[in-house]
Protein backbone atom coordinates (compact mmCIF):
# COMPACT_ATOMS: atom_id res chain seq x y z
CA UNK A 1 0.00 0.00 0.00
CA UNK A 2 1.09 3.11 -1.30
CA UNK A 3 1.21 6.53 1.54
CA UNK A 4 0.15 9.72 0.41
CA UNK A 5 2.42 12.74 0.30
CA UNK A 6 2.35 15.80 2.34
CA UNK A 7 0.84 16.13 6.15
CA UNK A 8 -1.80 13.72 7.29
CA UNK A 9 -5.50 15.13 7.67
CA UNK A 10 -6.56 16.28 10.82
CA UNK A 11 -9.77 14.37 12.16
CA UNK A 12 -11.33 17.45 13.58
CA UNK A 13 -15.14 17.69 14.38
CA UNK A 14 -14.70 21.60 13.36
CA UNK A 15 -14.88 22.29 10.14
CA UNK A 16 -12.35 24.69 8.58
CA UNK A 17 -13.20 28.23 8.21
CA UNK A 18 -13.63 29.32 4.58
CA UNK A 19 -10.51 31.42 3.11
CA UNK A 20 -11.09 35.04 1.29
CA UNK A 21 -8.23 36.57 -1.12
CA UNK A 22 -8.45 39.84 -1.80
CA UNK A 23 -6.12 42.53 -2.95
CA UNK A 24 -5.96 45.70 -0.54
CA UNK A 25 -3.42 48.79 -1.13
CA UNK A 26 -0.13 48.82 0.74
CA UNK A 27 -0.82 51.23 3.13
CA UNK A 28 -3.92 49.61 4.67
CA UNK A 29 -1.92 46.64 4.84
CA UNK A 30 0.10 48.58 6.88
CA UNK A 31 -2.47 49.84 9.03
CA UNK A 32 -3.95 46.55 9.41
CA UNK A 33 -0.77 45.24 10.55
CA UNK A 34 -0.20 47.65 12.96
CA UNK A 35 -3.60 47.39 14.15
CA UNK A 36 -2.71 43.57 14.39
CA UNK A 37 0.06 43.60 16.40
CA UNK A 38 -0.93 46.12 19.00
CA UNK A 39 -4.42 43.59 19.26
CA UNK A 40 -1.90 40.91 19.52
CA UNK A 41 -3.94 39.29 16.72
CA UNK A 42 -3.10 37.75 13.72
CA UNK A 43 -3.63 40.32 10.14
CA UNK A 44 -6.12 37.49 9.39
CA UNK A 45 -7.81 37.44 12.59
CA UNK A 46 -7.73 41.57 12.64
CA UNK A 47 -9.35 41.47 9.00
CA UNK A 48 -12.04 39.33 10.18
CA UNK A 49 -12.89 41.49 13.47
CA UNK A 50 -13.04 44.47 11.52
CA UNK A 51 -15.18 42.82 8.68
CA UNK A 52 -17.00 41.62 12.21
CA UNK A 53 -17.31 45.02 13.76
CA UNK A 54 -18.76 46.73 10.40
CA UNK A 55 -21.44 44.69 10.30
CA UNK A 56 -22.28 45.01 13.69
CA UNK A 57 -22.25 48.88 13.34
CA UNK A 58 -24.78 48.48 10.36
CA UNK A 59 -27.20 46.07 12.63
CA UNK A 60 -26.86 48.88 15.61
CA UNK A 61 -27.60 51.62 13.59
CA UNK A 62 -30.21 49.38 11.65
CA UNK A 63 -28.53 50.70 8.16
CA UNK A 64 -25.78 52.07 7.18
CA UNK A 65 -26.50 55.56 6.91
CA UNK A 66 -24.85 56.94 10.14
CA UNK A 67 -21.92 54.66 9.46
CA UNK A 68 -21.73 57.15 6.18
CA UNK A 69 -22.77 60.55 7.44
CA UNK A 70 -19.99 59.62 10.01
CA UNK A 71 -16.59 58.73 7.32
CA UNK A 72 -18.28 62.24 5.76
CA UNK A 73 -18.19 64.15 8.66
CA UNK A 74 -14.53 62.57 9.63
CA UNK A 75 -13.45 62.89 6.00
CA UNK A 76 -14.38 66.53 5.66
CA UNK A 77 -12.46 67.85 8.49
CA UNK A 78 -9.37 65.62 7.62
CA UNK A 79 -9.19 66.88 4.11
CA UNK A 80 -9.45 70.33 5.14
CA UNK A 81 -6.84 70.17 8.17
CA UNK A 82 -4.31 68.78 5.00
CA UNK A 83 -5.78 72.15 3.04
CA UNK A 84 -4.98 74.40 5.37
CA UNK A 85 -1.40 73.00 5.37
CA UNK A 86 -2.02 70.85 9.18
CA UNK A 87 -1.63 66.72 8.05
CA UNK A 88 -0.41 66.29 11.49
CA UNK A 89 -3.60 67.06 12.56
CA UNK A 90 -4.99 64.19 10.99
CA UNK A 91 -3.95 60.95 12.66
CA UNK A 92 -4.35 63.14 16.32
CA UNK A 93 -7.88 64.59 15.44
CA UNK A 94 -6.51 67.79 16.45
CA UNK A 95 -8.88 68.96 13.69
CA UNK A 96 -11.92 69.14 15.51
CA UNK A 97 -11.07 71.71 17.52
CA UNK A 98 -10.27 74.03 14.23
CA UNK A 99 -13.24 76.10 13.52
CA UNK A 100 -12.86 75.83 9.55
CA UNK A 101 -11.94 72.04 9.49
CA UNK A 102 -15.46 71.29 11.78
CA UNK A 103 -17.30 73.38 9.59
CA UNK A 104 -16.15 71.73 6.87
CA UNK A 105 -16.73 68.40 8.24
CA UNK A 106 -20.58 69.35 9.30
CA UNK A 107 -21.13 70.32 5.96
CA UNK A 108 -20.03 67.47 4.15
CA UNK A 109 -22.01 65.37 6.72
CA UNK A 110 -24.98 67.36 5.70
CA UNK A 111 -24.23 66.82 1.93
CA UNK A 112 -23.86 62.62 3.02
CA UNK A 113 -27.18 63.25 5.10
CA UNK A 114 -28.98 64.52 1.46
CA UNK A 115 -27.19 62.29 -0.57
CA UNK A 116 -29.19 59.30 0.87
CA UNK A 117 -32.60 61.03 0.87
CA UNK A 118 -35.65 58.75 0.53
CA UNK A 119 -37.62 60.71 -2.25
CA UNK A 120 -34.63 62.80 -4.09
CA UNK A 121 -36.33 63.29 -7.03
CA UNK A 122 -39.85 64.75 -5.12
CA UNK A 123 -37.65 67.46 -3.21
CA UNK A 124 -37.97 69.81 -6.20
CA UNK A 125 -38.24 73.10 -4.17
CA UNK A 126 -38.28 71.36 -0.76
CA UNK A 127 -34.47 72.18 -0.35
CA UNK A 128 -35.39 75.73 -0.59
CA UNK A 129 -38.00 75.18 2.89
CA UNK A 130 -34.73 72.85 4.58
CA UNK A 131 -31.81 75.38 3.95
CA UNK A 132 -34.54 78.48 5.25
CA UNK A 133 -34.88 76.35 8.50
CA UNK A 134 -31.03 75.81 8.78
CA UNK A 135 -30.09 79.28 8.11
CA UNK A 136 -32.86 80.36 10.83
CA UNK A 137 -31.74 77.85 13.03
CA UNK A 138 -28.49 79.32 12.71
CA UNK A 139 -29.04 82.66 12.54
CA UNK A 140 -30.97 82.02 15.94
CA UNK A 141 -28.19 80.02 18.03
CA UNK A 142 -24.96 81.62 16.44
CA UNK A 143 -25.71 85.47 16.68
CA UNK A 144 -28.66 86.01 19.37
CA UNK A 145 -30.07 89.39 19.36
CA UNK A 146 -27.22 90.49 16.47
CA UNK A 147 -29.63 88.72 13.19
CA UNK A 148 -33.09 89.52 12.40
CA UNK A 149 -35.24 88.09 10.32
CA UNK A 150 -33.87 90.73 7.61
CA UNK A 151 -31.02 89.37 7.43
CA UNK A 152 -32.16 85.78 6.97
CA UNK A 153 -33.02 86.88 3.32
CA UNK A 154 -29.30 87.95 2.68
CA UNK A 155 -27.16 85.08 2.72
CA UNK A 156 -25.00 84.66 -0.12
CA UNK A 157 -24.93 81.62 -2.17
CA UNK A 158 -21.67 79.66 -2.96
CA UNK A 159 -21.91 79.67 -7.09
CA UNK A 160 -18.64 76.89 -6.58
CA UNK A 161 -20.60 74.61 -3.72
CA UNK A 162 -23.60 75.21 -6.85
CA UNK A 163 -21.66 73.52 -9.29
CA UNK A 164 -20.62 70.95 -6.84
CA UNK A 165 -24.30 69.84 -6.76
CA UNK A 166 -24.85 69.94 -10.39
CA UNK A 167 -21.86 67.50 -10.96
CA UNK A 168 -23.40 65.49 -7.97
CA UNK A 169 -26.52 65.05 -9.29
CA UNK A 170 -25.52 64.69 -12.72
CA UNK A 171 -23.10 61.99 -11.73
CA UNK A 172 -25.75 59.97 -9.63
CA UNK A 173 -28.51 60.25 -12.44
CA UNK A 174 -26.00 58.68 -15.17
CA UNK A 175 -24.71 56.00 -12.62
CA UNK A 176 -28.70 55.18 -11.97
CA UNK A 177 -29.39 54.77 -15.58
CA UNK A 178 -26.44 52.66 -16.46
CA UNK A 179 -27.38 50.26 -13.77
CA UNK A 180 -31.42 50.78 -15.68
CA UNK A 181 -29.18 49.87 -18.98
CA UNK A 182 -27.60 46.61 -17.65
CA UNK A 183 -30.62 45.39 -16.02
Amino acid sequence: MERKRGRPKTQSPVRERPQLATRVRPELVAYLEKSAHENQHSVGAEVEARLERSFLIEQAFRSHYPTLMAIAFMWGGQQTAIFEKHPEWVPTGEWQTDPACYTTAVFEAVKELWHQHPNLDGVRWEWQEWCGRLASYLGGWCNPGEVGRADLINIPASVPDFEAGRRDREQRDASQSGRERRT
